[in-house]
């Protein structure tokens, strides 16, 4: 274990904000922008003291490595088992939550590509186990194997778009993944026309977990439209605080049975908190504040 790094991240947090920001850089060309971090990963991927860095595998490898070979065509797909794992001492503990809290800031910043990963090491570094500690070697080769990421920006109107989504049940003890992908882009035309913007670099990125079991695909992705909508609203009021007023936000569900419940198409018994969400989400449609489409 690298004692620089267990001094340097004692108090669990990511590196100083100036450690990004002072090696972002943001080029500007015919209406083009393209931010990039040039040293931070590789700053913090000495500081790891990582020892291969071009061993990156295929994913078939990776998941027999972790003993998580998936069955493709299976009919019926079956929950893992709990490790018996040893949980790593305090010294381990420390090292997989400071990996993870320098690539949850990394990822949030410009590679949100391994946004998913970071989120399922999160769910185990309070007891991180060997396997764990595979999962976050994984991340490292993964990131060092892809270093130059960058974000690219176009010219556009300045209108916020989202999108939704949910994986379902891929998590431990049956959670799902929630992700909402926000980016800004030119002027929809007005319901019902559906929208179809050109997709451009994000301005945030959500990647988390639903912390209560979701009983179906359709309510996972009802509780992920609510909390997306929930994280636009700010970014609303911040563009028009900009001066760029912005219409009905466009939001993109890719499941017709979230969006039948959204638009009272669709009525059925539901749990409380489902009907929370789908009310909530109702009510601010009616409002004229989102335009949802599938």
């Amino acid at each position: 274990m690298p004692n620089n790094f267990l001094t340097h991240y004692g108090n669990i947090t990511p590196s100083p904000l100036t450690g990004l920001a002072s090696n972002t850089a943001g080029s500007l060309y015919n209406g083009i922008m393209t931010n990039a971090t040039s040293h931070y990963l590789r700053q913090n991927l000495s500081l790891l003291q990582l020892k291969n860095t071009n061993t990156h595998q295929n994913d078939d490898e990776m998941h027999r490595t972790l003993g998580q070979s998936p069955a493709y065509g299976s009919k019926q797909q079956y929950a893992q088992e709990d490790s018996n794992e040893p949980i790593l001492d305090r010294d381990g503990t420390k090292y997989i939550q400071g990996v993870n809290s320098t690539f949850l800031y990394y990822g949030q910043a410009i590679d949100f590509s391994i946004l998913p990963a970071v989120n399922e090491i999160g769910t185990m570094q309070a007891t991180p186990t060997a396997s764990t500690t595979k999962k976050v070697e994984w991340l490292m080769d993964y990131a060092a194997t892809h270093p130059n990421t960058a974000i690219r920006f176009h010219a556009s109107d300045m209108i916020l778009h989202g999108s939704s989504d949910v994986a379902y049940l891929v998590l431990p003890k049956a959670r799902s993944r929630m992700a909402g992908y926000f980016y800004l882009s030119n002027k929809p035309a007005p319901p019902p026309i559906k929208p179809t913007p050109k997709v451009i670099g994000a301005v945030h990125v959500e990647c988390k977990t639903i912390r209560n079991v979701v009983a179906s695909v359709a309510e996972g992705e009802t509780a992920a439209m609510f909390h997306n909508c929930q994280r636009a609203i700010p970014m609303c009021i911040a563009l028009k605080e900009m001066d760029h007023p912005q219409p009905l936000t466009p939001m993109e569900t890719d499941n017709a049975t979230t969006l039948g419940f959204i638009t009272s198409n669709i009525r059925q018994k539901k749990s409380k908190s489902w009907d929370m969400r789908c009310n909530w989400l109702r009510d601010w449609e009616q409002q004229k504040q989102f335009h949802f489409y599938w």
